[in-house]
Protein backbone atom coordinates (compact mmCIF):
# COMPACT_ATOMS: atom_id res chain seq x y z
CA UNK A 1 0.00 0.00 0.00
CA UNK A 2 1.54 3.24 -0.47
CA UNK A 3 2.25 5.70 1.71
CA UNK A 4 0.22 8.92 2.23
CA UNK A 5 1.19 12.20 0.51
CA UNK A 6 3.40 14.36 3.26
CA UNK A 7 1.74 17.68 3.88
CA UNK A 8 3.50 20.30 5.43
CA UNK A 9 2.61 23.28 7.32
CA UNK A 10 4.54 26.81 6.76
CA UNK A 11 4.34 29.97 4.89
CA UNK A 12 5.25 28.38 1.35
CA UNK A 13 7.33 31.36 -0.21
CA UNK A 14 9.50 30.87 2.96
CA UNK A 15 10.15 26.88 3.17
CA UNK A 16 9.22 25.78 -0.67
CA UNK A 17 12.90 26.22 -1.82
CA UNK A 18 13.91 23.77 0.98
CA UNK A 19 11.08 21.15 0.64
CA UNK A 20 12.03 21.49 -2.99
CA UNK A 21 15.75 20.87 -2.67
CA UNK A 22 14.91 17.87 -0.31
CA UNK A 23 12.02 16.31 -2.37
CA UNK A 24 12.68 12.49 -4.00
CA UNK A 25 14.27 11.88 -8.09
CA UNK A 26 11.49 9.33 -7.87
CA UNK A 27 8.30 10.59 -7.33
CA UNK A 28 6.39 13.77 -8.57
CA UNK A 29 6.38 16.54 -6.42
CA UNK A 30 3.23 18.51 -6.68
CA UNK A 31 2.83 21.94 -5.38
CA UNK A 32 -0.50 22.97 -4.74
CA UNK A 33 -2.51 26.22 -3.41
CA UNK A 34 -5.67 27.10 -4.02
CA UNK A 35 -6.29 31.22 -4.65
CA UNK A 36 -2.96 32.30 -2.47
CA UNK A 37 -0.65 34.00 -5.14
CA UNK A 38 -3.27 36.61 -6.33
CA UNK A 39 -2.72 37.94 -2.57
CA UNK A 40 1.18 37.60 -2.91
CA UNK A 41 3.30 40.98 -3.54
CA UNK A 42 4.62 40.89 -7.00
CA UNK A 43 7.99 40.81 -6.31
CA UNK A 44 7.41 37.47 -3.86
CA UNK A 45 4.83 36.03 -6.44
CA UNK A 46 7.69 36.49 -9.11
CA UNK A 47 10.65 34.83 -6.33
CA UNK A 48 8.33 32.01 -6.07
CA UNK A 49 8.27 31.39 -9.78
CA UNK A 50 11.95 31.81 -9.70
CA UNK A 51 12.47 29.52 -7.24
CA UNK A 52 9.81 26.50 -9.05
CA UNK A 53 11.81 26.69 -12.31
CA UNK A 54 15.19 26.73 -10.58
CA UNK A 55 13.89 23.64 -8.65
CA UNK A 56 12.83 21.88 -12.52
CA UNK A 57 16.03 22.52 -14.21
CA UNK A 58 17.51 19.50 -12.24
CA UNK A 59 15.30 17.45 -13.90
CA UNK A 60 13.29 16.24 -10.56
CA UNK A 61 9.61 15.47 -11.73
CA UNK A 62 8.02 18.81 -10.18
CA UNK A 63 4.02 20.29 -11.18
CA UNK A 64 2.25 23.52 -10.09
CA UNK A 65 -1.29 24.19 -9.94
CA UNK A 66 -2.24 27.74 -9.16
CA UNK A 67 -4.79 29.67 -9.97
CA UNK A 68 -3.08 32.84 -12.30
CA UNK A 69 -2.30 36.07 -10.63
CA UNK A 70 -4.69 38.54 -11.93
CA UNK A 71 -1.41 40.51 -13.60
CA UNK A 72 -0.92 37.39 -15.74
CA UNK A 73 -4.29 36.29 -16.43
CA UNK A 74 -6.12 36.53 -19.78
CA UNK A 75 -9.20 38.44 -20.21
CA UNK A 76 -10.42 40.99 -17.62
CA UNK A 77 -13.88 38.85 -15.99
CA UNK A 78 -14.30 37.81 -12.85
CA UNK A 79 -13.53 34.17 -13.61
CA UNK A 80 -9.97 33.17 -13.06
CA UNK A 81 -7.69 30.25 -14.39
CA UNK A 82 -6.43 27.64 -12.65
CA UNK A 83 -2.79 26.57 -13.83
CA UNK A 84 -1.40 23.62 -14.34
CA UNK A 85 2.39 23.22 -15.51
CA UNK A 86 4.40 19.47 -15.33
CA UNK A 87 8.05 20.44 -15.92
CA UNK A 88 9.51 20.72 -18.58
CA UNK A 89 6.28 21.45 -20.74
CA UNK A 90 4.45 25.21 -20.85
CA UNK A 91 1.73 26.62 -18.25
CA UNK A 92 -1.59 25.67 -19.05
CA UNK A 93 -5.02 26.25 -18.44
CA UNK A 94 -6.61 23.81 -16.66
CA UNK A 95 -9.92 25.44 -15.74
CA UNK A 96 -11.38 28.65 -15.32
CA UNK A 97 -13.05 29.17 -11.72
CA UNK A 98 -14.80 31.49 -10.14
CA UNK A 99 -12.91 33.27 -7.21
CA UNK A 100 -14.84 32.11 -4.40
CA UNK A 101 -15.98 28.40 -5.64
CA UNK A 102 -19.34 28.95 -7.43
CA UNK A 103 -18.19 27.23 -10.48
CA UNK A 104 -15.49 25.50 -12.42
CA UNK A 105 -14.65 24.97 -16.27
CA UNK A 106 -12.84 22.53 -17.12
CA UNK A 107 -10.36 23.03 -20.15
CA UNK A 108 -8.62 19.68 -20.07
Amino acid sequence: MPEPPELIQGDYTTILPTVLADRPADALTVVFETFSVVYLPEDVARELREELEAAAADGRPLAWVSVRRWDTKAGGDAVFELELRVWPGPARVAARVDPHGNGIDWRL
